[in-house]
């Protein structure tokens, strides 16, 4: 499952995932990388943390053939 939205929404989710999950060592920093596809950005769900204002999808969109 992912969430979609804008960047700035998906960094923010991003953060508090991080931050909760407390991924401040070298090796994970993290919680996941923000995907763009087609204009639009999506971030991996965590099964503990809700995405305020982000719409949940059940997979990533096929990536455009132009940006293959």
């Amino acid at each position: 499952m992912y969430y979609k939205g804008n960047k700035q929404r998906c960094e923010d989710y991003n953060a508090i995932v991080s931050y909760g999950q407390a991924y401040k060592d070298e090796n994970t920093t993290k919680w996941t990388e923000i995907t763009e596809r087609g204009g639009d950005f999506y971030v991996l769900k965590h099964p503990d943390y809700e995405g305020t204002f982000l719409t949940e999808v059940e997979n990533l969109p096929e990536l455009p053939m132009y940006e293959m």
